[in-house]
């Protein structure tokens, strides 16, 4: 998904530079806001938000609205994270490819 928005907005970024699974899209539930509120979940993101652009914290805000529901995605996006949390030379090459990206 990254990779696809980092080609769309031109973004130079070298090939084979990040391999990964695609997140598969249109698996979630978006919540009611009665539950957003109950849950707090604005406070949620607010805490653990340190996206550096604006469409990433979009992005953020719309996945703690909109939680999958589909384990082999969720297993998915776990992988990825667990991918970036393990490689600090991933993260900053994948910094680096963003920064550029409005």
């Amino acid at each position: 998904m990254v990779l696809d928005y980092l080609k769309q907005n031109q973004a130079q970024i070298t090939p084979g530079s990040f391999n990964g699974p695609r997140l598969l899209a249109g698996l979630d539930d978006a919540l009611d806001p009665a539950t957003v509120r109950n849950l707090e979940l604005p406070a949620l993101v607010e805490l653990v938000d340190r996206t550096l652009t604006p469409i990433g914290a979009r992005r953020l805000r719309a996945w703690v609205g909109a939680p999958m529901r589909d384990a082999e995605s969720i297993e998915l996006r776990l992988g990825a994270v667990a991918e970036l949390a393990a490689s600090a030379d991933l993260r900053e090459a994948l910094s680096r490819a963003l920064k550029p990206v409005g």
